[in-house]
């Protein structure tokens, strides 16, 4: 559980006082509330542990950008009028984890970038 700074709150006393799951307004589904988060490897613990899902932006590294080289060439044919979006989702473990998490990682292809 990462520390708080003086006079702060801890981040689960934070959660907890979000009030945890509620209930939507559309047909009774259950929403989770938003977390702000930053990379803190403490952070994906605690959520696990707790149940809850989460994103959190992963910075890049080499073994990221290896799993998707395919998604960086600059897709064949004329550039169309909107930006494209390519999805690649594969677990990956970093080494500072325990275990392999699943990464989605999402390349933007705009229409001036593709020019070139």
């Amino acid at each position: 559980m990462p520390r708080a700074a003086s006079g702060q709150r801890p981040f689960g006393a934070w959660l907890k006082g979000r009030g945890g799951a509620r209930r939507g307004p559309l047909s009774g589904q259950v929403q989770a509330p938003l977390l702000p988060c930053d990379a803190a490897f403490e952070v994906y613990e605690f959520l696990e542990a707790e149940g809850f899902g989460y994103t959190i932006r992963l910075p890049a590294n080499r073994v990221l950008q290896d799993r998707i080289g395919h998604l960086l060439l600059r897709p064949v044919g004329r550039p169309p009028h909107y930006v494209r979006r390519f999805y690649e989702s594969f677990f990956y473990q970093a080494q500072t984890w325990e275990r392999p998490r699943r990464v989605v990682a999402k390349v933007e292809w705009h229409p001036g970038s593709m020019l070139s």
